[in-house]
């Protein structure tokens, strides 16, 4: 059984809904998956039926769930309108700004903005920027890994998105700038941004996808 904060900061639908964002955001529910059923959820939450399907619908309301009448509920990928909408609401406060969480959050958003452009023109836009290099130092390789992902998410018309993104990004400046030290992480970091390149020229969406995935969690964590 979950335990919930009693002290009335907020009330348990939004604490539900918040440690199943969570669990959706960090990966531990991925997009396709069925959350358990109401009655599982109730015992585990300790809670009645109507306080869980007010927490479901807040879940709806920010994009991270959808109802399939006589199936139950499952996790979807949220658009970038509506992580943008769901961190104002305090999300994140709830992941508490935990690196591997708000990475998973930027391939989420990342994925969601590449699903609604033409791969070819972000191809482009990346090919002429500078990747990573562990010949450069550490705040140079910075910088050029946060124009890298403008242009990776092709935002130059969505300043809204761009904005959200490049918060996250700032989340984790001071561990990104520790880990652009290290020259053998810069190197297979520098390797996985080619590999990247090629799978958006392919349009292999697919490919950037896992990618994307172990850019952020194939180095050591500090």
């Amino acid at each position: 059984m979950t335990t919930f904060d009693q002290t009335g900061s907020q009330p348990r639908v939004v604490q539900i809904a918040e440690v199943l964002q969570q669990q959706i955001s960090a990966g531990q529910l991925q997009p396709g998956d069925q959350l358990p059923t109401e009655a599982q959820l109730c015992q585990k939450f300790n809670v009645s039926r109507s306080t869980l399907r007010e927490s479901i619908r807040m879940l709806r309301a920010r994009g991270f769930v959808e109802v399939a009448p006589g199936r139950g509920s499952f996790v979807r990928q949220p658009a970038p309108d509506e992580l943008i909408q769901s961190m104002g609401g305090g999300a994140c406060m709830a992941l508490s700004y935990q690196p591997q969480e708000v990475y998973r959050l930027l391939v989420m958003v990342i994925m969601s903005r590449l699903r609604d452009v033409p791969l070819d023109k972000v191809a482009q836009a990346v090919a002429h920027l500078s990747i990573v290099n562990p010949a450069r130092d550490a705040q140079e390789n910075l910088l050029s890994e946060q124009q890298w992902f403008t242009g990776l998410l092709h935002t130059e018309f969505n300043t809204v998105t761009h904005f959200f993104t490049g918060l996250l990004y700032q989340l984790t400046a001071q561990e990104r700038l520790k880990l652009m030290a290290d020259s053998a992480a810069v190197q297979r970091l520098m390797t996985l941004q080619i590999r990247l390149h090629a799978a958006l020229k392919d349009k292999d969406l697919a490919q950037v996808e896992r990618l994307l995935v172990s850019y952020f969690t194939a180095v050591p964590q500090a």
